[in-house]
This record gives C-alpha cells, sequence and structure tokens, in this order.
C-alpha cells in the first residue's frame, strides 16, 4: 500500500506515464473490437448481397415455363439446391445448411456460414430474397 501511495505522489511524472501507456492499451483494445465489428457487418453485407443474386437467378433458371404459362409458381427445388451449393462453393463460401424456398411469388434462398471463415465466434444466418417474375 505504501508504495502506491509513494507513487501517487510521484513528482517526476510516473504516474502519467503510467496512465498514458494504460490510455494507449485501451485505444489498441477498442480498435481490435472496431476490427472485428466491422468484418462481421461487411461479410455480411456481401453475403446478403450474394443470397439476393442467388435467389434472383434462380427464379429465372429453376421456373418451370409450363405452369408460369398457366399462372402458377413452380420452381424445381432440386434444380434451385443444385444451382446455390454450386454458386457458394464455386466462391469458396463454406455453408453449414442452405435452404430455397418459395413463398408468395417470391424465392428465399437462406444459408448458414461458418463464422470462422469470417473470423467471428458465431455463425452467419443470412437470407436473400427476390420475386418471380410474370411471363
Amino acid at each position: 500500500m505504501r508504495v502506491l501511495i509513494d507513487f501517487l505522489k510521484d513528482k517526476r511524472g510516473d504516474a502519467v506515464l503510467l496512465f498514458l501507456i494504460f490510455l494507449v492499451f485501451l485505444s489498441l483494445l477498442f480498435m481490435q473490437v472496431v476490427y472485428y465489428v466491422t468484418n462481421g457487418i461487411s461479410a455480411r453485407e456481401y453475403l446478403v448481397k450474394v443470397c439476393d443474386e442467388i435467389a434472383y437467378n434462380i427464379s429465372l433458371n429453376a421456373l418451370d415455363i409450363n405452369s408460369a404459362e398457366k399462372g402458377e409458381v413452380v420452381i424445381d427445388i432440386t434444380k434451385a439446391n443444385k444451382y446455390a451449393e454450386d454458386t457458394f462453393k464455386n466462391l469458396n463460401i463454406p455453408t453449414k445448411n442452405i435452404i430455397v424456398e418459395v413463398k408468395n411469388n417470391y424465392v428465399y434462398v437462406t444459408i448458414v456460414v461458418d463464422g470462422s471463415y469470417y473470423k467471428t465466434t458465431t455463425d452467419f444466418v443470412i437470407t436473400g430474397m427476390a420475386k418471380v417474375r410474370d411471363i
């Protein structure tokens, strides 16, 4: 306890230097946190764009033309899943799960991406969507 009291009574400026070192350490810690947060946000934005693009391409390429002429929206789900898996494989994005759904004339592509690929601790669950175009 005596050492701490003597340190705070210091007239040479050691306490000020110690406080500045503490501030430098705190700012480095804050910069590291900001780096991880922005890395996660940019990864999520990129994955949303990819999912939207895949949903749009599925709505164009996997649409059954015969049923579309009758006014129904029928998407070949096996073809859509294959297209989504191939796209993520070509982009080297490690997915844990891919779900392609059609609801109310919209194609939804939901993926679960391992967070360690983007240096985060949690997995990303991303959903992209596109409206099925009328023919």
